[in-house]
């Protein structure tokens, strides 16, 4: 049989098969749904690997636990040198404004002393301060600066070799998964324990893939604490220090793999998918 449509000189709507009530409000708008927050990923702090039973495999994913622990530590130990910055700033909203304040009182500490930022390759460090003649609070300030320093240093200079390593460690995780049978089979386990291994395998590579994320994680945060420090260094010091890329050291003459502390948000994309 024929469907009749019928057409309203008011409406739009047309009747017949299939046909849908419309959504429209009454001020002909579509009504929005409320979107729910994206929830905030947590910050990975362990890399559990679950046991295959096959020796050379679990080897080698206990291989893996030791350079995602160093970048653990890196992080941990750049967090505690800002929260001590921040314990030394009364009222301090940011790091940011923690670094300026305690900055502020060095130099209001120091009195005549010249001294500024230098940055580097390696990082940032002070130039011009006799740390054996420091006073107790002045000295306490130093200090909690060069925890810092330190921290941004240790990102420098690890994260290119760490960043590589987790690269190959991916691509050696993926490959295991071809193998794993066989694999298996020359360690002794029943079909069964085939099965849990070919499991613990799968769920053991997923993990690997998350570890660059705590990768990216240092990178950006290393990168935006130098940028905080480089401002602080122009309304503080007064020193005139080189933009990005403008030259004042050799950085620009590195790759990305060599100084990771200027890898761009598309560089991030990058590591943050490898796999």
């Amino acid at each position: 049989s024929n469907w009749l449509i019928v057409e309203s000189d008011y409406t739009s709507d047309k009747m017949g098969c299939g046909a849908s009530k419309s959504t429209e409000t009454a001020d002909g708008t579509d009504p929005q749904k409320d979107k729910k927050p994206k929830k905030e990923k947590e910050p990975i702090d362990t890399l559990e690997m679950k046991e295959t039973k096959i020796p050379e495999i679990d080897s080698f994913f206990e291989k893996v636990v030791q350079p995602f622990n160093t970048m653990i530590d890196m992080r941990k130990a750049l967090k505690d040198a800002v929260d001590g910055l921040k314990s030394l700033a009364e009222a301090a909203e940011s790091p940011k404004e923690a670094f300026r304040k305690c900055l502020k009182d060095l130099k209001e500490g120091l009195g005549d002393v010249q001294f500024k930022l230098d940055f580097s390759t390696e990082g940032v460090r002070f130039a011009g301060i006799d740390e054996e003649s420091l006073p107790g609070h002045v000295k306490e300030i130093y200090d909690a600066f060069m925890n810092l320093f330190n921290g941004i240093k240790s990102i420098v200079t690890s994260c290119p070799k760490l960043v590589e390593d987790f690269k190959a460690l991916v691509d050696e995780a993926k490959a295991l998964k071809d193998n794993i049978v066989s694999a298996a089979k020359n360690a002794g386990l029943n079909p069964m324990g085939i099965a849990k291994a070919g499991k613990a395998t799968a769920v053991n590579i997923k993990n690997i893939v998350k570890a660059p994320i705590v990768c990216k994680d240092l990178l950006v945060q290393g990168k935006d604490t130098i940028k905080d420090l480089k401002d602080l260094a122009k309304a503080i010091t007064g020193q005139d220090v080189p933009a990005e890329g403008d030259g004042g050291d050799d950085r620009h003459s590195l790759t990305k793999q060599q100084h990771p502390m200027y890898y761009t948000e598309k560089d991030m994309v990058v590591i943050n998918t490898i796999s």
